[in-house]
């Protein structure tokens, strides 16, 4: 069946996530060491310690404030005081990187463009909270592409809310391809609707491809070659 619609993911699908989050992680690790924090890696490292524990709460709030309480050297020297200064130095250096290089992955928007001109209808399904969503999005130029937004905070991201996208589009499984760069359970879920998936292998290097996957994607414009393979 041709294809008419699609459901995309947000990070790691549409957006260099990873990239913007350890872009942004070097510029806070650097800002807490200038504003006084005494940690035990060089300032140039900071960073990517950082990132890698963002990577297991990457919508948190409190990465930040927490990390200098575990890290900071001498705790006698860490009251509230210093907490704030240093944190608040940390995130005004984070947003401000956040600015620079919240991006779309390359092909993203000149082949939105394109599906848009063909006459898709497209909408996004992510487990990021919805004002973040919304404002990755609007950093990244991409906001006007889409229908809708569809957040964990919604509802699970799963079969239901596949199934609500849908109801939204008004287009069948069948015709309605689900884009992202998500584990087994979330492809499952799609598939169990009917819909084919495309899986964004450029937003996960090194990462093999879930079960029931249907189009690995190299590069984000080869969605015009999977509308192709379904009698586009």
């Amino acid at each position: 069946m041709r294809l008419r619609a699609a459901v995309l993911d947000l990070d790691d699908a549409l957006l260099d996530f990873k990239r913007m989050k350890r872009l942004a992680s070097d510029a806070a690790g650097r800002a807490m060491v200038r504003a006084g924090a005494e940690l035990p890696w060089p300032a140039h490292d900071v960073g990517e310690v950082l990132f890698g524990e963002y990577l297991g709460d990457l919508d948190g709030d409190r990465v930040f404030e927490s990390f200098l309480k575990r890290h900071h050297q001498q705790k006698l020297r860490l009251d509230q005081h210093a907490v704030d200064r240093i944190t608040a130095a940390a995130v005004n250096a984070y947003l401000e990187a956040k600015q620079l290089h919240t991006r779309p992955h390359p092909t993203v928007t000149r082949t939105l463009l394109e599906l848009a001109r063909r006459g898709w209808r497209m909408g996004v399904v992510t487990r990021s909270p919805r004002f973040k969503a919304y404002q990755r999005l609007d950093l990244a130029g991409l906001t006007d592409f889409f229908d809708f937004v569809r957040t964990s905070e919604d509802e699970p991201l799963q079969e239901h809310q596949f199934r609500d996208a849908l109801d939204v589009l008004q287009t069948k499984p069948q015709e309605t391809l689900a884009v992202g760069a998500w584990g087994v359970e979330v492809v499952q879920a799609a598939k169990n609707l009917g819909m084919p998936v495309a899986w964004a292998a450029y937003g996960k290097p090194g990462v093999e491809a879930p079960a029931g996957v249907d189009h690995p994607l190299r590069r984000f414009q080869d969605l015009l070659r999977v509308e192709a393979f379904h009698g586009g």
